[in-house]
């Protein structure tokens, strides 16, 4: 078959091995995939800048062809995620860990936390913004949010010289917020990471 020697046919072919590489990639963590392929995207561009003709197909698919198979880029890629991932390429021991300790940690001295914000960060399957409102919401887990309710810091009631009133709104909405905000930050993770395989 003759191969066209246009732009739009040069255009077309990186369209199609990007778009393979994108589906061939989709088990892995979003952002690391995102990575990859900007990084693929740059390095064809500056190959095909310094063509002759950069549109030239066959020169386009050469190039191409010299990056390798999108299915034995993703097979790399998998290696280097292997360590922290199950046989499956799911999540391993440590983001379920994670989990469990950021929500309930608090109650061991705070040490049990402080394992889960570890983990949370060694983990690859979280973005940084994940990773950081894992670690500021709430810092504790609900051993703070307990703490906090325990103490009337929060959910208090009303007193005057003539007698007490029950709490305010604005207080049950405080004490709403201190025990829902750890587990909701847990429910996030767990969909984001836990499940980020199956999201694509």
């Amino acid at each position: 078959m003759m191969m066209t020697r246009t732009e739009g046919a040069a255009d077309a072919a990186i369209a199609e091995y990007v778009e393979d590489l994108e589906l061939t990639l989709r088990d892995l963590p979003r952002g690391r995939r995102r990575e990859l392929v900007a990084d693929l995207r740059a390095h064809i561009a500056e190959a095909r800048a310094q063509l002759p003709d950069p549109s030239d197909e066959v020169a386009v698919l050469l190039i191409l062809a010299r990056l390798g198979q999108p299915t034995d880029i993703a097979a790399e890629e998998r290696q280097d995620f292997a360590p922290a991932a199950g046989a499956d390429g799911g999540p391993g021991w440590r983001e379920p860990a994670a989990l469990v300790l950021l929500l309930f940690g608090g109650f061991v001295a705070g040490f049990g936390w402080l394992a889960g914000v570890v983990l949370l960060w060694w983990s690859p399957r979280w973005t940084v913004g994940e990773k950081v409102l894992g670690t500021l919401v709430i810092p504790g887990g609900l051993a703070t949010s307990a703490t906090l309710i325990l103490s009337g810091l929060v959910g208090g009631y009303a007193c005057d010289g003539t007698g007490c009133d029950g709490p305010h709104i604005g207080s049950i909405i405080e004490v709403a917020v201190l025990a829902l905000a750890p587990i909701v930050v847990s429910a996030i993770l767990a969909s984001r990471g836990l499940d980020r395989r199956r999201r694509g």
